[in-house]
Parts: structure tokens; sequence; C-alpha cells
């Protein structure tokens, strides 16, 4: 991560990819949403391997159910390996690749074709509920596990079988240890100087926000009527499971199983809140050319004239380590360690 992915402050170049950080269900349809299906740019996830194209020994775009994927998996460990000998950094054919295993990922990338990270954090009681959901309605996946068929939230809250601060474990690459202020800090890092955060509950602030930093500005009017569209199918998805119908004991469980994650998405939150004047500032002083989806003078123009809409008046200021530390500190003792 350190060397392949780019910092937030550094300079945009036209090789850089975008890569999505999947860390929920509501992230990842997202993205499929307003960027494959509506924009219909290139992905680079695991539904380009269908079929037999997971043996295929050149690099290519495919198209499933009309949408257009690279023919690598990005999302499993040995896709990723593969992806990297394929040299998908170096092709320039994903216009966003998603993948969950971030520090894997990073990889595929080097120094001259580097990933730019960008995420949607959701809260980690709301993702314990919706991933509760999933795993006792998903019959077809491979992560159905019928003892939760029977099971009430407030059971599965109870488990053993319910995560337990999947963020910072998969950041901090501490998965089974005892989480520590280190690991914290590390996920907190790597936040701040990586990745550009995004808010389920500011959803279309947080895609207009990855809109302006990759140059995915859309002008086509049918674009932006599916992408509208969309959005209210996946507000109408937030609500299937209500968190405020379980008790609030059962909340609370959740949460305390959660400890780290929800100091991070507390900290991610005071990200997205001075991320913004950042990103625009960023975006009106970026060399058009950096941005790999800008082709014309007129899509320069109009995209200047989008990012203008929402232009901060001055220079803001950029977070530094100490924001964190304090951060870090000012969250202690409200939460019970593991």
């Amino acid at each position: 991560i350190t060397h392949n992915m780019a910092d937030m402050n550094e300079p945009k170049s036209e090789a850089d990819t975008p890569i999505f950080w999947f860390t929920s269900r509501f992230g990842g349809a997202v993205v499929e949403e307003v960027y494959a299906k509506c924009g219909q740019y290139t992905m680079a996830d695991d539904d380009g391997v269908q079929g037999k194209h997971g043996q295929d020994e050149e690099i290519d775009i495919i198209h499933v159910d009309g949408l257009k994927y690279i023919n690598v998996d990005t999302i499993h460990p040995e896709g990723i390996l593969r992806a990297k000998h394929l040299g998908l950094a170096q092709s320039g054919l994903a216009d966003i690749v998603i993948a969950s295993r971030i520090h894997e990922i990073s990889d595929i990338f080097t120094p001259e074709n580097k990933g730019r990270m960008f995420t949607l954090i959701q809260n980690p009681v709301e993702r314990a509920v919706d991933m509760f959901y999933f795993l006792k309605e998903a019959t077809w996946s491979p992560a159905h596990n019928t003892e939760h068929e029977s099971m009430t939230l407030e059971e599965y809250a109870a488990s053993d079988l319910v995560e337990s601060n999947h963020l910072v474990r998969a950041l901090s690459q501490n998965m089974e240890s005892k989480i520590t202020q280190e690991d914290i800090e590390v996920a907190m890092e790597i936040l701040r100087r990586k990745c550009i955060i995004g808010l389920p509950e500011h959803l279309e602030e947080s895609i207009r926000r990855f809109d302006i930093a990759f140059g995915f500005i859309f002008f086509d009017p049918d674009i932006e009527q599916c992408r509208q569209s969309s959005f209210g199918q996946l507000y109408e998805q937030q609500q299937r499971h209500p968190v405020a119908e379980h008790s609030d004991d059962t909340l609370e469980i959740l949460k305390e199983k959660n400890w780290a994650d929800m100091m991070l998405y507390e900290y991610a939150q005071h990200l997205f809140d001075a991320q913004r004047d950042f990103l625009h500032y960023t975006a009106q002083n970026t060399p058009l050319t950096s941005f790999r989806k800008l082709n014309t003078p007129d899509d320069h123009a109009r995209f200047l004239r989008k990012v203008m809409e929402f232009a901060p008046p001055s220079a803001p200021r950029k977070l530094t380590r100490a924001d964190h530390q304090r951060s870090f500190w000012s969250y202690q003792g409200k939460v019970t360690p593991e």
C-alpha cells in the first residue's frame, strides 16, 4: 500500500487506476449500479471470470449481461495473483477495480501504475444487521449457513458467527489476534493518507465526490436519469431491514463486538467532512489530461463547470497525522475493547 497506492495529495496520473475498497454489500451495489450499469464503465471484480474466462491467457474486456468487465478476478487471492500475472494495472483497461482485500490488490500495482483508493464506509452496526439478513436469506450464496435460517438477530448478535471489527482487521492485517491501539492507528492512517471516503447516509454527495476525483462526469441526460433511479432503488434497499426495528440491547451488543470499527467509522465521518474542500480544490488544480475518461476539450470544459458548481473559496487545510491521533484519543473510554 505504501508505494503502490497513491496518497491523497499526490499528483494524479493517467496511469492511475481507481480502486473501490468493497467493505459492504451496499457499497458494492452502489458501484455496480451507478458506474457499471448507468455509466457503462469497465469493471474488474469477479464477474469477469464467468464461463471459461478464468482460463484466458490474455487480458481483455468481456460483456456479461450487457455490462463490461475485465476477464480477471480481483476478489479472491488466486484471482488477484492471476490479474497481476496478466498485467491488469499496466493494461489500463479497467475503469474501476473492485477489491475487498486491499493489501493483496495493492500488490498488482506499481509506483508507475498506482491504484487510487475510494470506499463507502457503512455504520458497523448497520453493516452487521445487513450481513445477518443476507446470510439468512441468500440460500444461493457460498457464504450461506443453515444455522442462520432459524436464528433471530438477537441470537446472531450473541453468537460467535457475527463478524468483529472487520474493517480494522482488514486494514491492519490483523485477522485473528487481539486488536491493539497500533492496529487502529494503522487503519486510520491508511484512510487519511490513501482513501477518498464516502458514506451511505450521504450517498449522492459521496458519488459526486467520486465523480470529480476520477473524472466520472456524465453529460448524457439518460445516464443521469439512470443514476437517479438507481439512488431511489438503493435507498429502498437500505430500508429493507431498518436497524431501529431491533432492541437497543441487541444493537449495543453488535456495537461492542465492533468497537474498533465504530472508532474507525467515527473517524471516517471526520474525514468525510474534511475531504470536501480538498477534493474540489484538487479537481480544479489537476491537469485535465490526468483524467483518463475526459478525452475532448468539451469534456474538459463541462467537467470544470461541474466542479465549479461546488467549488470551495480557497485552498483547504490538509489533514495531518496529528488529526487522527487526536481522534483516536478522543474516542478512548467510549467503547469496551476485546
